[in-house]
């Protein structure tokens, strides 16, 4: 797992260098505990937000163009990765990601 400044981090320096990460995306089972939505996520973020203290990181999934929102405390294991994309030309969709 990374800190949460570390994430933070690595979304900010994604959306400068328009380069996508990879992560696991956590949810609440029914025990209580955190554990992975699916598979590893790949993602294009667009922009990270502050609302009732915790961080938000709007972004598409691999080719899509639907903007998901995803709440960065959820967030694990966050890479950098080496592919770039192109910014602009998406979607805004409302989509839940499980709370």
């Amino acid at each position: 797992t990374n800190t949460l400044y570390y994430i933070l981090d690595v979304l900010d320096a994604s959306i400068i260098q328009s380069k996508m990460i990879m992560f696991d995306y956590m949810q609440y089972d029914d025990n209580g505990k955190l554990v992975p939505l699916s598979e590893k996520i790949y993602a294009c973020p667009d922009s990270l937000y502050l609302e009732n203290e915790t961080y938000y990181l709007t972004a598409s999934e691999g080719n899509s163009k639907d903007i998901v929102t995803y709440r960065v405390d959820r967030m694990r294991n966050v890479v950098l990765t080496d592919v770039s994309y192109e910014k602009g030309g998406r979607r805004f969709t409302l989509i839940n990601v499980g709370s």
